[in-house]
């Protein structure tokens, strides 16, 4: 089977090291991959690593968009027809191998494809046939038809419009060409259908809304046939003129895994104890989303996740956590005698690029009774991946603004730079165990970490050491200059239970050290 390849494109050695343990963490099973040699580079400085991919390219081209820095160029070349060529650009590619061809002239295609469609004779409000189906010949008169010739689009009043061989490419990519056809305002309105799988949906449309392309119902968007997915769409008259509500895209007959998981009671937190460096003291925990499966066992949850990018599951999730943190936190301040200890809130890239996601969570909290100071947001890679967007920038500064703490999570691995230290309204931050366990072996390693705490520290940023497991990455973590740890040697993820009795436990070891502080020294003593 022939197979499309993607070339990723660094602009130097450090951005291409990790290439394979990002990709399984996106979910490539690596036996279809071939990483082959890097290719010449074109321009000083440039890395090119191959990888051999299946067909469907939307999961490819999105997720490692979505994977990889923003200096990384994704091509693709050996595509196949005009229709793959357009996909591929829409689902995030830069650019066909090969091609000369970019995402301004796939928009102008598609936006001079509609044009021609709605410019012609309005159409008499019918069902319009599929082309694979015999039409009647009175039928026949009011769909669209593209001629033998494939260069000539003929409306259904007989109008006749030339095509380009962009807009050929674009219609013929389109299952019936315009699926449904809406008469509105004296013009029709056509739902382009651009074949494909549709998983790379919603970038397709952020996509072209950003270049202007996307306005109204003039949307493209991908076929989401055999796969459980149905258009819906609402034709409202009002008086003389004539309103559409959005396009719906919805699944029939199933309901969100992650919705599913939170109504059937089946999400638990565990908690892992977040430590002071000096005294070992718990100051916070990180709040670790585990699934429980039918049998009962506990696992991790990163496929549900990808549910979240939905509003319903999105709300539903945040909303779900604030609550039962708030429920844990009131066992803790019970155990610890004292204040609310706070909780790292991991929110998902789905979510986080939400931009209802602020209103949510301080609707959330205010709703709980929890305090702003309670929950710390920790901002994932991949969500940073796309911090440079003003969204996401205004989306943090929103969260700090009220009192929300934003931590940055696993610096180090992967792609993370420093330029976000001080780009970013970052409070913590947090360095992968990668660097802790180089640092606990080499002494190179461990200047570097050092000088990661030390620019933190003059950028007012709290440091915490992840992944302690023994007392070497300990001693590291401590002599660098790290705020906070956490890991195995201290305290393994546990329930909300767990947690409060680890709380009580120092409680009571402050109170014994206290006493002994405060007991008076022996008779004769000197």
């Amino acid at each position: 089977m022939n197979r499309s390849r993607i070339i990723l494109i660094f602009d130097n050695e450090f951005a291409k090291q990790g290439i394979s343990d990002s990709l399984q963490q996106i979910g490539f099973v690596l036996n279809p991959v071939s990483l082959q040699e890097p290719a010449p580079a074109r321009h000083a400085g440039e890395i090119q690593v191959h990888l051999c991919l299946p067909r469907d390219l939307d999961i490819t081209i999105g997720q490692l968009r979505a994977r990889f820095a923003h200096s990384t160029i994704i091509a693709i070349r050996h595509i196949e027809s005009p229709a793959m060529r357009i996909n591929a650009l829409l689902a995030g590619a830069d650019s066909c191998y090969d091609a000369n061809i970019s995402y301004s002239e796939v928009a102008a295609a598609i936006q001079s494809a509609q044009r021609k469609l709605t410019l012609c004779q309005p159409p008499v409000a019918s069902t319009p046939r599929r082309p694979d189906v015999a039409a009647e010949p009175a039928a026949a008169e009011q769909s669209w038809r593209l001629c033998d010739n494939e260069w000539t689009l003929v409306s259904p009043g007989g109008a006749a419009v030339n095509l380009t061989p962009m807009e050929r490419a674009v219609l013929k990519g389109m299952h019936g060409h315009p699926e449904r056809v809406i008469r509105r305002a004296g013009f029709a309105a056509a739902g382009l259908d651009i074949a494909g799988n549709g998983r790379a949906l919603d970038l397709v449309i952020s996509r072209l809304k950003r270049k202007g392309v996307a306005a109204g119902m003039a949307i493209p968007i991908r076929s989401l046939r055999g796969k459980g997915y149905a258009f819906s769409a609402t034709l409202v008259q009002d008086g003389g003129g004539a309103s559409h509500e959005p396009t719906v895209i919805r699944k029939e007959g199933a309901v969100s895994p992650l919705l599913a998981a939170i109504q059937g009671d089946r999400l638990r937190f565990h908690y892992q104890p977040i430590v002071t460096a000096a005294d070992l003291e718990i100051v916070g925990a990180e709040a670790l989303l585990r699934w429980r499966a039918a049998g009962g066992e506990t696992m991790g949850i990163d496929g549900l996740l990808r549910e979240a990018a939905a509003p319903e599951a999105a709300q539903a999730l945040i909303s779900w956590s604030l609550q039962t943190i708030a429920r844990d936190q009131a066992r803790w301040r019970q155990a610890a005698q004292g204040a609310a200890l706070a909780v790292n809130l991991n929110i998902s890239p789905q979510s986080f690029a939400r931009r209802d996601v602020v209103g949510t969570v301080l609707r959330g909290i205010a709703a709980c009774g929890l305090a702003s100071g309670d929950i710390r947001i920790e901002l994932t890679e991949e969500a940073a991946l796309h911090a440079g967007s003003a969204d996401i920038r205004s989306t943090l500064e929103a969260f700090t603004g009220r009192g929300i703490q934003v931590w940055l999570d696993d610096f180090g691995k992967g792609y993370n730079n420093l330029e976000w230290l001080s780009t970013l309204p970052l409070t913590g931050l947090k360095l992968d165990k990668s660097i802790v366990w180089s640092a606990a072996r080499q002494a190179e390693a461990q200047k570097v970490m050092t000088s990661i705490c030390q620019l933190a520290r003059d950028l007012d940023i709290v440091t915490v050491a992840q992944g302690i497991e023994t007392e070497a990455h300990c001693r590291a973590a401590r002599e660098a200059g790290c705020d906070l740890l956490q890991g195995f040697l201290f305290f393994r993820p546990g329930t909300g239970d767990e947690l409060a009795a680890a709380l009580a436990e120092q409680r009571w070891r402050r109170a014994d050290m206290a006493r002994g502080r405060e007991r008076p020294a022996p008779a004769g003593a000197a």
